[in-house]
């Protein structure tokens, strides 16, 4: 990947442009006996640990949001925490600062190359419940941009935004709505395995192959809508709940009801990033592999991503979701290839900056 230094019109910054005939991006080879999306994706949960940098003890902190909610965040700050950048990593559905691996991991890798990492939950995450009387959904990028400016109002200037499966969603339907009036302090954002089309991928998980995702995510949300009925007795009607077989189920009978949208093809539309893809306006790097099993990579072969400028599309044939155990491991780093590849992104940010 060369980055050339380009001055948009209205902006003060310089940004990298992406080159896509670039052949310095390694690409991504899986080991033989990890060659299949499912094997990826199954992989790339349980063998983070192996090469986890050390990280020092996290300190918990809480955002108070325009509604009154909390996010609550694990966050690591260097010795020179005001002068070092930052990187907000966020999740991916029902997934946490905590027990997400790939959470814990990225941030550990990032802290070793000197940014203050904050690993954020979305609302009701990691047993958060009673902090908001809300639900969590798929596009409250409103409360991630809320996070920025906290972090920009306490002195921070250089903030990079990291978002996988879900969390991508989130983040590249906040730069969609900054377009190109995104804070200053915003280097740019990258995600893994992002979702961005809410109808078609939904209806992916659906598939007879992909029950297990789609067990352990129904369990999940369950269990997470009977803590929060706890909290809030008489707020939620769980009286459907056991009708939920899968994600949209629960979507139809939970998020769009109870988030203020019409019905669940109206939170689709609304909450889905890939309409906006085509107004982003400040550096931008997605990965995501064609044999993901979970979301589809179409949302980002079409005209809106492909002939925007702004975004750097890694699209291999092989990495699951959020998987990508490469069969070889680079020098100086390890066998991670996307997390790599999105330290390498804002590496490269950093030295255009200056």
């Amino acid at each position: 990947m060369r980055l050339v230094k380009e001055r948009p019109v209205g902006t003060g910054r310089c940004y990298p442009r992406h080159r896509r005939s670039d052949r310095s991006v390694p690409e991504f080879e899986p080991p033989i006996w990890l060659s299949s999306g499912h094997a990826q994706t199954l992989a790339g949960s349980r063998l983070w640990n192996r090469w986890q940098n050390p990280l020092p003890a996290s300190s918990r902190s809480h955002f108070t949001l325009a509604d009154g909610s909390q996010l609550a965040a694990d966050i690591d700050w260097q010795s020179g925490r005001d002068s070092a950048p930052t990187v907000i990593l966020v999740h991916g559905l029902e997934g946490s600062s905590r027990r997400s691996r790939y959470m814990i991991w990225t941030a550990s890798k990032f802290f070793a190359a000197g940014y203050n990492t904050v690993r954020l939950n979305l609302r009701n995450c990691d047993d958060t419940e009673m902090l908001t009387p809300t639900l969590y959904h798929a596009g409250q990028s409103e409360d991630i941009g809320e996070v920025v400016t906290t972090l920009i109002r306490r002195g921070l200037s250089r903030i990079a935004l990291v978002g996988f499966s879900m969390g991508g969603n989130l983040v590249l339907k906040l730069a969609g709505e900054w377009g190109t009036a995104a804070p200053p302090e915003v280097m740019g954002v990258a995600t893994i395995s992002p979702l961005a089309d809410l109808t078609v991928s939904w209806g992916l998980l659906n598939r007879p192959e992909n029950w297990l995702y789609r067990w352990q995510f129904v369990r999940s949300l369950k269990r997470r809508m009977r803590r929060k009925a706890g909290f809030f007795p008489g707020q939620f009607d769980l009286s459907d709940l056991h009708r939920v077989r899968s994600v949209h189920d629960f979507d139809c009978f939970y998020q769009a009801r109870y988030n203020g949208f019409a019905d669940v093809y109206d939170y689709y539309r609304r909450a889905s990033a890939a309409p906006l893809l085509g107004r982003i306006g400040l550096p931008t790097q997605i990965i995501h592999a064609a044999d993901d099993p979970i979301l589809p990579v179409e949302p980002f072969q079409r005209s809106e991503a492909v002939s925007n400028p702004w975004i750097a599309r890694l699209l291999p044939t092989h990495g699951g979701h959020v998987g990508f155990f490469s069969r070889f491991g680079e020098t100086g780093l390890d066998h991670f290839w996307a997390e790599n590849r999105v330290l390498e992104f804002f590496q490269k940010l950093r030295r255009v900056a200056g």
